[in-house]
């Protein structure tokens, strides 16, 4: 989600060695490291000053004993995850429905555009007129006699 500059806290390669060089578990070459690279970056400069005030802290929780949890503390827990998951499941159809109806209005959109641009490169009416007057304007000959008027009808191309 974030960029890699963009992320709070250490470097990667400082803060899998960040607890060992405050435990004084690192050698003097890795040591000499870990502040050469603290002074110039001010994002680990930070991230170690919080571990160094925070170290303290955690030894005070950590000598303290730790309760033993309710016996139904599981049984609670996995109750609110269930309720939970019970609560994204009522929205699954409402959100089902709302991207069918994005697709439909999608199509919808398509089709339109589709229409219209076939309205907009149709002929204009004036040609498709002419092109019909042209098709009509044909003259055909007049029959001089019955006879050729049967003849006229009998022909296949109607005289022309």
């Amino acid at each position: 989600m974030f960029a890699k500059q963009d992320r709070p806290g250490a470097c990667s390669a400082l803060e899998a060695r960040l607890e060992d060089y405050l435990g004084g578990r690192l050698d003097s070459r890795e040591s000499a490291e870990v502040e050469v690279h603290t002074r110039s970056c001010p994002r680990c400069a930070a991230a170690l000053e919080t571990a160094r005030a925070s170290a303290p802290l955690l030894a005070v929780l950590s000598a303290r004993p730790v309760p033993a949890p309710n016996p139904f503390f599981v049984t609670r827990v996995m109750a609110a995850i269930r309720g939970e998951q019970r609560e994204s499941e009522v929205w699954k159809p409402v959100e089902r429905a709302a991207w069918r109806l994005c697709w439909i209005a999608a199509a919808v959109v398509l089709i339109l555009t589709g229409f219209m641009l076939r309205v907009e490169t149709a002929p204009p009416v004036s040609a498709q007129q002419s092109q019909i007057q042209a098709l009509v304007s044909v003259p055909m000959p007049q029959p001089g006699s019955q006879d050729d008027t049967y003849l006229l009808v009998a022909s296949d191309d109607n005289g022309r």
